[in-house]
């Protein structure tokens, strides 16, 4: 077989194939080939974003900062803004029962902890440590419900 004989053959097949692919499609598709769909927002540019607030989605930033523990006491404040004055004033009531019952353990450590003269020196103290710590942080938490009752 010459040259020029093997190339035509070679572009005949490609235009077998051709015929044959389109003509598959075309009977796979609703509708012709010449019909165009459009499956985008009506309006919508390409590459041009909206901001979260454009969108009407609340902001994250401030959302995301409390779920990852950067704003100290992130849960108080959330449900500060959810409760009602009754719920606010029973939340300062429970802090303040937990401060007095925690101040009672660092006045009365025997009392609360069964074993507390057998304890190692180093025990004793990670309970007070943890006992002053829980009592800052009740403060604090108190402070937060006293705030949203008077609607700061």
């Amino acid at each position: 077989m010459t040259k020029k004989l093997a190339e035509t053959n070679i572009l005949f097949g490609r235009q077998v194939v051709r015929e044959l692919m389109h003509s598959a499609f075309a009977e796979s598709t609703i509708g012709t080939l010449e019909e165009l769909y459009h499956y985008g927002i009506k309006g919508q540019k390409w590459g041009v974003r909206r901001t979260p607030e454009q969108l009407g989605h609340p902001n994250k930033r401030i959302e995301n900062s409390f779920n990852r523990g950067k704003i100290k006491n992130a849960s108080i404040y959330k449900k500060a803004a959810e409760y009602g004055p009754r719920q606010i004033a029973k939340s300062i009531r429970s802090f303040e029962k937990q401060i007095t019952t925690h101040q009672d353990y660092l006045k009365n450590p025997e009392k609360h902890v069964p074993d507390w003269k057998t304890l190692t020196d180093k025990r004793r103290k990670n309970y007070i440590n943890h006992w002053k710590e829980e009592i800052r942080n009740f403060k604090e938490q108190r402070v937060i419900m006293v705030k949203a009752k008077k609607g700061d």
